[in-house]
């Protein structure tokens, strides 16, 4: 009885090595195929672009050899427009091809996408935490210095197919559903090459002080990698404290001017990102209060500098808002705050201790 047992047990793992073989075997020669039937393609529409060793191709647009090189763990600003063998585009970092194409969003920031550089990976993460990048980007990466642009054709093995974290379904940006195993093509060009983001936030802000702000005086901070200019002045207003309890009105931005949020309705409308899902009411908090759902530790700091009535704007880096997590979709990692706030006068009727 036992050896009959283990005899088909024996059999059973035979048969399935067998199959697993002959899967293995059928994936590579259809990887094969879809390699082939792309090369075809590439020699007849795109004969002048180079075949590198992975499949892929490549048009070099502009080389800046001694532009900064990438390196693991460096931040990079990348701008990138991907589209199918057609040229429809899918996905853009640019507003105007966005607006041209017909997926243009005020609620979305059309600038090069900031992102941590892994070059082993077969994706990258952006600061909110999502997969953005398809391999091929990534293995052209490392062929690129700070500057450079470049156009790649990606056969269906470095495109969005066959790696788990875009699922079964493909790709789905604003537009469109790319599916599995389409070739690709994207325009890329790589802006900035940052070693380090927490300094490269920090000068940012030393420079939004000094230029849009004209706080002459660097020292003079409310934080380190903080700045508040009062625009309002209401010297007869209260002050105040920790315990405070106050409404707020507030305008926040990164520093390319794009609005991220806000709670004023007519911002809202002007700005085209008004929306029935968002209660356009005060803001209420204490300065004091650090819990879950409290506001984010600059906005609180800037207001503990200023008095009841009064308007400001405040400047701070990521590590005063939502530092290396970023808040998706509309915060980068690493991304210095501007925040356009107006307390409310307290209310003579409210019995509130100061």
């Amino acid at each position: 009885m036992k050896k009959t047992f283990f005899g088909a047990l024996i059999v059973t793992a035979a048969l399935l090595t067998g199959l697993v073989s002959c899967a293995e075997t059928e994936d590579t020669d259809l990887t094969a195929f879809r390699q082939e039937a792309f090369d075809v393609w590439m020699k007849k529409y795109h004969p002048q672009a180079e075949r590198q060793e992975s499949g892929m191709y490549v048009e070099w647009i502009e080389r800046n050899p001694e532009g900064r090189p990438l390196y693991e763990g460096y931040w990079m600003k990348l701008d990138y427009t991907g589209m199918l063998k057609n040229e429809e585009v899918f996905v853009s970092r640019s507003r105007q091809i966005a607006k041209q194409v017909g997926f243009f969003a005020y609620t979305t920031n059309y600038v090069p996408e900031f992102m941590e550089y892994y070059p082993a990976s077969t994706g990258t993460i952006t600061g909110g935490g999502f997969w953005s990048l398809a391999p091929g980007q990534i293995l052209a990466l490392q062929t690129m210095n700070e500057g450079d642009s470049l156009r790649i054709y990606l056969p269906p093995s470095l495109s969005y197919a066959g790696y788990g974290f875009y699922g079964s379904d493909g790709y789905s940006p604003a537009n469109m559903t790319v599916e599995p195993g389409t070739p690709l093509i994207f325009d890329m060009k790589l802006n900035e090459v940052i070693p380090d983001p927490v300094l490269y936030g920090a000068k940012q802000v030393e420079a939004y002080a000094q230029n849009e702000l004209g706080i002459a005086d660097l020292a003079d901070t409310v934080k380190v990698g903080m700045y508040l200019k009062i625009l309002e002045p209401k010297p007869q207003g209260d002050s105040i404290g920790r315990d405070s309890s106050l409404s707020v009105y507030y305008i926040g931005r990164l520093l390319d001017g794009f609005i991220f949020d806000t709670n004023i309705d007519t911002i809202a409308v002007q700005n085209n990102i008004y929306s029935t899902d968002k209660s356009y009411m005060p803001l209420t908090f204490k300065p004091g209060d650090d819990d879950e759902g409290a506001p984010i530790e600059g906005f609180r700091a800037a207001t503990l500098e200023m008095r009841r009535g009064e308007w400001a704007r405040t400047v701070f880096v990521s590590g005063l808002g939502y530092g290396a997590a970023g808040n998706s979709p509309s915060i980068p990692a690493y991304a210095p705050l501007v925040f356009d706030i107006y307390v409310e006068p307290v209310d003579r009727g409210d019995d509130e201790e100061e």
